[in-house]
């Protein structure tokens, strides 16, 4: 399987995601109680099927995002863990293994703090959100 399929079955996947969602609905009136959230926060799935997140502050807003991409595209987010972690043989087959060697050369091997505080002194905690 090469690069041309993975991508045609990621865009059919897309277009099924969303077909799917937008031609059976989600359940807009669906209540979830999940571990990690501050205070209250809503989702609301407009007529177009674009989700509208509110919260009272922003680590809540991206942890909701995170359920809300969880919720929709599992899926798709875990493939690309898969991906970058070079374990795509794994699901994939055999023809992958090339590239699960070459994905493994670049995985960071540095010292993780100094990395996050490059990227700003939340930066941990919004991606752990």
């Amino acid at each position: 399987m090469s690069i041309a399929h993975l991508l045609v079955i990621s865009i059919s996947a897309f277009i099924f995601s969303f077909y799917s969602s937008w031609a059976y609905g989600l359940d807009k009136d669906a209540t979830y109680r999940v571990d990690g959230l501050q205070k209250p926060a809503e989702i609301i799935v407009d007529t177009y099927g674009v989700p509208h997140i509110y919260a009272q502050d922003h680590y809540d807003v991206f942890f909701v995002q995170g359920f809300n991409a969880a919720r929709d595209r599992l899926w798709q987010i875990d493939l690309w863990r898969k991906r970058g972690l070079g374990e795509l043989s794994s699901v994939l087959g055999d023809e992958y293994v090339a590239q699960d060697s070459a994905a493994r050369l670049f995985l960071y091997r540095d010292d993780m703090y100094t990395e996050w505080l490059a990227y700003g002194n939340d930066a941990k905690k919004i991606t752990q959100a």
